[in-house]
């Protein structure tokens, strides 16, 4: 895509090529406190934000117990 720019002081418009790019954004962090207390966060909803939980309590649920 490409935008043109004029602004004051510029004798001529000027063209900028702006690419897209996808960032992809995690929006599930989870954490584990002293093997005890797990801690899930949803930074924002997506699509795969409830596969993400799902993962995050599994992970959660497999780590051994003291």
């Amino acid at each position: 895509m490409t935008i043109t720019i004029m602004r004051e002081g510029m004798t001529q418009p000027k063209d900028f090529v702006i690419t897209r790019s996808i960032i992809p954004i995690k929006s599930v962090k989870s954490k584990l406190y002293e093997d005890q207390i797990g801690y899930i966060r949803i930074a924002s909803f997506q699509e795969r934000t409830v596969d993400d939980v799902k993962k995050s309590l599994k992970r959660s649920r497999q780590r051994p117990v003291p």
